[in-house]
């Protein structure tokens, strides 16, 4: 039996030593910071930067911390440097937390406890609005009791009536205004609210947490401070446009606030970012699509294939066993070719749990507490797809297939570069987790608009927390000129209904959403906006003004017998349409009124007043009649028509 020598098992530990200190100084490992964000109609673009002080060689930079739900097939990183580097490999990993960081469930509670001091906040100012407009009922109640029950020698005043009501309606409507304005911000509280009670109660419940981190392996020449930038997009975040538009009469105009609310669920919170909100769609391709070819052919329409199937259309492999044990596993596949979707990711929502497809598409999530979820799977190019009511428990797991409908077209180039002596190193690589981000930037201040799509830099720094909440984050405030008409409906309401129309002129589209009205800062009405192009007129609704009055009365209605040898049955109508301005300048109003349509040949319409050299009415009978009305001004529209039939018809619909 041979000896091993000793001088020999010392030389062999060294040399394990030298190696494994020598790979140990070659692992540099570094955090990052969220400094760009931008937000688009169903993800995010995430942008983050670190500086690396590395020596000369090849080393592995281990960029830690970055969310479970990075979407893989979106990395890009690049580093800047003073002297030649090299990114010649980048992997990533996911990795597994034993406990959550304290820090995070004190903050959370934090923000809940300061969220339920706010609405408590705002519950003491709706009673505070509630009790005035109480107040206001008692003053009109004991005014009526007067006026019903005058002293003696006292004698009602109408006028004294009409301008306690007037007073009342004001006052109503204001208040009215205060606590809708308020509900709207307790509605808000209370989702918030709930929505950090849900996160406190996941976070609690889980006892492991996962996280993502890239390794990137690059060569340098000479030691030097590198500057590394990382994207990558993520799910869970969207934005929409919202509107304040404040309409001052006096002065003709409209500021027009615009802003848009984000949203986000990432897991992570993003603090003073610089942000741009974006209506394009983010593509993973640097290479020119190309066309495949384009079929016409007949299919009977009892065959043809459901949109979205629920099934594939041919046989395919079993897919990944369900595990016993808390586990989710299953399949993603194209819902036209029936294509396993390589590196597609699924999540659970209200989790940091999810997992990737491997190279059949299949994936499998382990540890999923007992409960019932929310399955979410999503593709670059693709359409996400979610699944409710999904059963996780002890002792059985769950299987749960996924069909992604194409949505955009993705390329497979892959591009990783690092920039050296303001030149770019690039080196093209065919990695299957590495793909290379377009994104529409903006080089304005505001905004920057193309043919598809508009993006909308926000000038100031935002932070805004993943609580899955809306936050308003202000786009720009613009003074538009307006000019004011009122329409007016008395049959249906006796009121006039204030409109603003205008003209957009700025370079960029105000996009589709919601605003809410303030006519001479009281809250009127909560309007939908269309998209508006630049140079695009528009016109909204603006509530009502009390300064016309409308009032519609039935003057006559007369019925009587006509005709010698058969004789009919005649009605005659008379209405007025009474318009009142009390403003102190001229108004435009555009009044509507109808006669009824004969659906029956026996009976027979006709219009006496308007004139038909003056007025005709539509195919439905609607009558519109453009006036303008000066300072104080009233006018009366008559309208008069006859219904005329024989005694065997029994004609309905009439007033």
């Amino acid at each position: 039996m041979k000896t091993f020598p000793l001088f020999r098992y010392l030389f062999y530990l060294t040399l394990i030593s030298i190696i494994t200190s020598e790979t140990k100084a070659n692992e540099i490992k570094t955090a990052s910071t969220i400094k760009a964000v931008t937000v688009y109609n169903d993800q995010a673009l995430i942008t983050r930067a670190a500086t690396v002080n590395m020596p000369a060689g090849v080393h592995t930079i281990i960029f830690t911390g970055l969310p479970d739900i990075m979407i893989d097939q979106s990395l890009k990183v690049s580093g800047v440097s003073e002297y030649e580097a090299k990114i010649s490999d980048i992997k990533i990993e996911r990795l597994f937390l034993d406990t959550l960081p304290a820090a995070h469930l004190t903050d959370l509670y934090q923000r809940l406890y300061n969220l339920r001091v706010e609405k408590n906040a705002l519950d003491r100012t709706n009673l505070l609005y509630k009790s005035q407009a109480d107040a206001v009922d008692m003053l009109r109640d004991n005014y009526s009791r007067s006026l019903a029950n005058p002293n003696p020698g006292q004698k009602p005043s109408l006028d004294e009536w009409d301008k306690l009501l007037q007073y009342v309606e004001k006052k109503k409507i204001d208040y009215w205004g205060k606590m809708e304005s308020l509900r709207i911000e307790i509605e808000s509280k209370v989702n918030k609210i709930k929505a950090l009670e849900d996160e406190i109660k996941n976070v609690g419940g889980l006892s492991r947490k996962s996280e993502k981190q890239i390794n990137v392996t690059i060569h340098t020449d000479k030691g030097d401070s590198l500057n590394f930038e990382i994207s990558y997009l993520i799910p869970d975040a969207s934005w929409s446009p919202t509107y304040e538009a404040r309409v001052t009469s006096a002065e003709k105009s409209l500021q027009l606030v615009y802003s848009g609310y984000v949203r986000q669920s990432s897991g992570e919170d993003w603090a003073d970012v610089d942000m741009t909100l974006s209506t394009a769609q983010p593509a993973m391709s640097q290479t020119v699509p190309s066309l495949v070819r384009w079929t016409v052919d007949s299919r009977p329409v009892a065959n043809a294939r459901p949109a979205h199937p629920r099934r594939p259309a041919r046989p395919l492999p079993p897919p990944t066993p369900t595990l016993t044990g808390n586990t989710l596993s299953g399949r993603v596949l194209d819902t036209e070719s029936d294509q396993a979707l390589v590196g597609a990711n699924v999540v659970i929502e209200g989790t940091s749990l999810g997992g990737s497809t491997d190279l059949n598409g299949d994936y499998v999530i382990y540890n999923i507490p007992e409960g019932t979820y929310k399955v979410r799977a999503s593709y670059i190019g693709y359409q996400g797809q979610g699944q409710a009511d999904v059963r996780i428990s002890k002792s059985n797991g769950a299987n749960q297939f996924f069909y992604l409908q194409a949505s955009i077209v993705s390329g497979q180039e892959v591009v990783v570069t690092a920039q050296a002596q303001g030149q770019m190193q690039a080196i093209n690589q065919q990695l299957a987790s590495t793909q290379i981000v377009n994104v529409v930037s903006s080089e304005a201040s505001i905004a920057a608009t193309q043919l598809t799509s508009s993006s909308f830099s926000i000038p100031s720094k935002q932070s805004i927390p993943s609580d899955n909440q809306n936050h308003k984050v202000g786009i720009a405030i613009e003074d538009f000129p307006i000019d004011f008409s009122y329409e007016v409906v008395p049959k249906v309401m006796q009121a006039a209904f204030l409109k603003g129309k205008g003209k957009n002129i700025e370079d960029y589209p105000l996009l589709a959403g919601n605003a809410n009205v303030f006519l001479d800062n009281s809250f009127v009405a909560s309007v939908p906006i269309k998209t508006i192009m630049p140079a695009d007129s528009f016109s909204m609704n603006l509530g009502i003004d009390d300064g016309i009055r409308v009032e519609r009365k039935l003057v006559s209605r007369f019925t009587e017998s006509v005709g010698t040898f058969s004789t009919k049955t005649r009605t005659k109508y008379e209405f007025e349409n009474i318009i009142e301005n009390h403003k102190k300048y001229p108004v435009e109003v555009t009044l509507t009124d109808q006669v009824p349509i004969s659906a029956d040949e026996k009976i027979v319409v006709e219009l006496q007043e308007p004139k038909s050299d003056v007025l005709i009415p539509d195919a439905d009978g609607i009558l519109r009649w453009k006036l303008n009305l000066g300072p104080g001004e009233s006018k009366v529209i008559k309208l008069k028509f006859t219904v005329e039939y024989s005694p065997s018809v029994f004609p309905y619909g009439l007033e």
